[in-house]
């Protein structure tokens, strides 16, 4: 007998006791497979019984951790942003500064628990995309496979960090720490979780968390890097 899917369960649910479709907004039940079920019959009807579990290399507590700092130098005006990804899911980061506030070029390293991995290298073949915009600044992360950070889990216990160090002119430092407080997260996912904070080596004591923006991708008007 072939075991249903956490989307057959949903289906078949009759009860009025429980919303599942609402449920189903929430998972994607692509990222689980039923472990064991079983059917019975109790006095007060059938019920089914079971265990989900995510498929295999996902991770749900804090799949998606986001670290923006702006950094305090003598002789230039810097942003760090460092994507940490324990799951399997696209990430992209806004931050709203628009180009003219913003260097041309950006830096980008890949680093996981041993070391610093350029852009184009093979050992993490995923997709950096950067655009600075007529309003924002985009970071797009795709690619991340769940065989990649099965492995990095197995070495290392974590995930794979993105570092992108961004370099802003024009405004002052409370003026761009003030833009950067409404930069936001978005992961192309129907269930994640995303944590992080904003915080400035000016302002100390003016950290704030992360936006969540769900799962839409930005539409951009973009300068890709």
């Amino acid at each position: 007998m072939q075991v249903p899917s956490l989307d057959d369960l949903i289906e078949a649910n009759q009860s009025s006791k429980f919303n599942l479709q609402e449920l189903k907004q929430k998972l994607d039940g692509k990222q689980y497979y039923i472990d064991w079920y079983v059917v019975k019959h109790q006095d007060d009807g059938w019920h089914v019984d079971g265990i989900l579990k995510l498929q295999d290399g996902l991770q749900l507590n804090g799949e998606v951790e986001v670290d923006i700092h702006q950094q305090q130098h003598n002789n230039w005006n810097e942003i760090k942003t460092a994507i940490h990804i324990r799951n399997t899911v696209d990430v992209q980061v806004t931050l709203p500064i628009s180009q003219t506030d913003l260097v041309e070029i950006d830096g980008i390293h890949i680093r996981d628990y041993r070391a610093y991995y350029k852009v184009d290298n093979t050992e993490y073949p995923i997709s950096i995309s950067i655009a600075h915009n007529y309003d924002n600044m985009t970071i797009d992360v795709t690619g991340i496979k769940a065989s990649m950070l099965k492995k990095l889990r197995t070495n290392g216990s974590d995930g794979l960090t993105i570092e992108v160090n961004s370099y802003y002119q024009n405004k002052t430092h409370r003026e761009i720490y003030d833009l950067l407080k409404q930069s936001t997260v978005r992961t192309y996912s129907n269930f994640s979780h995303i944590r992080g904070q904003i915080h400035s080596s000016y302002f100390p004591n003016e950290k704030v968390d992360i936006q969540d923006q769900g799962n839409e991708k930005q539409n951009t008007n973009t300068t890709t890097k």
